[in-house]
């Protein structure tokens, strides 16, 4: 397995990586001329099965590398990598066969024929490479500067970036280094390997949404061991909308990466005692929160909530300028976290938040009271935090006939947090009582939920009339149509909220 982490970095500030002070007890670099040729078929079947054969030249011999399966998350590039020396820059059919047959799952035999007798080169990439080996917290660590170019045809892109490849030691030390390097020289995350931006040329692709995988827990794990685990789905799910955020402006991506920030927060109130999360980093935090916030705010005005009046007042007021200026409104929030998305202060939130999660950051801090919890059974913990969140979505919402419209939005958040509890957590627990409080748990919050869109939209309105200058008529109608439409349905509400306390949630047993 080749495990890489890539930055991105300007031309103008790649000279300053040279003198950096990590790199200068180093000597002097190894230095290359890479030029690669990437192979595949016409219609791009390599591509589609999510397998990359190369052949480079580097100091006048060709290497064919072939790379498969893996996955790629803030920065971090995981692949299956098998490489070999060969005679000349043409693909050599019988080691690529080989790879092949050894491993099936890759390619069916019954294809592998037709894919190697269509072969041909595709685009290439050439860089001029200068490598140092790093030895840092006990890792040995390949760095290396790439500049050059993506080239197909009459197409072609810039290629400046770093390349840090694990070679032996921790991935902890691999995030470390790389925000070491930031420290003194601006980088952003690179999401895209150079094979899959030469891909990009061929067939430009739009990433879509990534919703919230299950997390893969057992009753067998122990509190450190489902924290952590829940810890990288929460943030898997965050780097997995990167690209659909920086793709355009389409709202779902960006609700699903703030969904994964939000399911990440949670888990680290859930998880607070036994892991106290770097102060620096939840600042960090929150100013990310609070970009796709607004951008979230906006885009479910002036996508969902301005339209559906538009069509109910059909006639009645002229709302397509309002909503036509809330989408632009939506644009430029969303453009900011974009900006935000691609600037080395994102980058350094990602690669520490991710470095904290995967070197088990807490431990630093533990104590032995606290390292005792983290080695007891995770279904025991389970158990308390799942009783925690319910009772107080309960709570809450005791007192549903008096509830005002901040009492409302602390029910949604408690119910929020009780609903991703109930999904960290449903691999312990029996699959259709566990779906039955889920169920029960999301028609409460979308029920508390169309409320506070409508409340938020409103203050968005009132706090931003100075845009809308010609059409404070308009705004001020439509501000009368959500305070008519403010309250909640509390019938429906306190009907819900019979069934969750009613709800008995069964639990798995736990092996002995």
């Amino acid at each position: 397995m080749e495990i890489e982490l890539k930055l991105a970095v300007s031309a103008e500030d790649r000279p300053r990586l040279y003198k950096h002070p990590l790199l200068a007890d180093l000597g002097k670099p190894a230095l290359q001329d890479l030029n690669a040729k990437y192979f595949d078929t016409p219609d791009l079947q390599l591509k589609a099965r999510r397998i990359g054969l190369r052949v480079r030249k580097a100091n006048g011999n060709w290497v064919q590398t072939i790379k498969a399966g893996g996955r790629a998350r803030a920065g971090l590039h995981e692949r299956h990598e098998w490489e070999k020396e060969i005679h000349s820059g043409t693909p050599d059919l019988d080691l690529f066969t080989e790879v092949m047959r050894s491993h099936p799952e890759l390619c069916r035999a019954a294809d592998l024929e037709s894919i190697k007798g269509a072969l041909q080169d595709v685009f290439t990439v050439r860089v001029h490479r200068a490598t140092w080996l790093v030895k840092h917290q006990g890792a040995e660590i390949e760095l290396a500067i790439d500049e050059g170019n993506i080239a197909r045809s009459d197409k072609s892109e810039p290629v400046s970036e770093v390349e840090l490849e694990l070679k032996s030691g921790t991935v902890e030390a691999l995030y470390d280094l790389s925000l070491k390097l930031i420290e003194l020289v601006p980088m952003r995350l690179q999401r895209e390997s150079k094979a899959e931006r030469g891909y990009a040329m061929i067939s430009p692709v739009l990433h879509e949404a990534s919703k919230a995988a299950a997390v893969t827990l057992s009753p067998k794990m122990n509190v450190e061991q489902g924290m952590q685990a829940i810890f990288e789905n929460c943030l898997d799910q965050v780097a997995a909308n990167e690209a659909g955020v920086l793709d355009g402006n389409r709202p779902e991506p960006l609700h699903q990466m703030r969904v994964g920030l939000r399911r990440f927060r949670s888990a680290l109130k859930q998880f607070g005692a036994v892991a106290a999360f770097p102060s620096g980093l939840a600042e960090e935090m929150d100013w990310l929160n609070d970009l796709l916030g607004q951008a979230r705010d906006w885009d479910v005005l002036s996508h969902e909530t301005l339209a559906e009046y538009g069509r109910r007042s059909a006639g009645e007021a002229n709302l397509s300028v309002v909503q036509e200026r809330s989408l632009q409104l939506a644009e430029e929030k969303r453009n900011a976290v974009q900006e935000a998305l691609q600037s080395p202060r994102y980058a350094r939130l990602m690669l520490g938040t991710f470095g904290w999660v995967q070197g088990k950051g807490w431990r630093h801090t533990a104590t032995e009271a606290t390292q005792e919890v983290l080695a007891a059974p995770l279904s025991g913990h389970a158990r308390q935090v799942m009783a925690h969140a319910l009772a107080q979505v309960l709570k809450r919402s005791k007192s549903l006939s008096q509830a005002d419209s901040d009492v409302l939005h602390r029910i949604r958040i408690a119910t929020k947090r009780a609903r991703y509890a109930s999904e960290f957590f449903q691999a312990l627990c029996s699959r259709k009582s566990v779906r039955r409080q889920g169920k029960l748990l999301t028609a409460l919050q979308e029920e508390l939920g169309a409320h506070n869109d409508t409340a938020v939209g409103g203050n968005l309105l009132k706090d931003s009339r100075d845009r809308f200058p010609h059409d404070l008529e308009t705004v001020a109608y439509l501000r009368g149509l959500m305070s008519a439409q403010d309250g909640a349905d509390k019938s429906r509400l306190k009907a819900l909220r019979g069934k969750i306390k009613k709800h008995d949630l069964k639990w798995r047993r736990q092996p002995s």
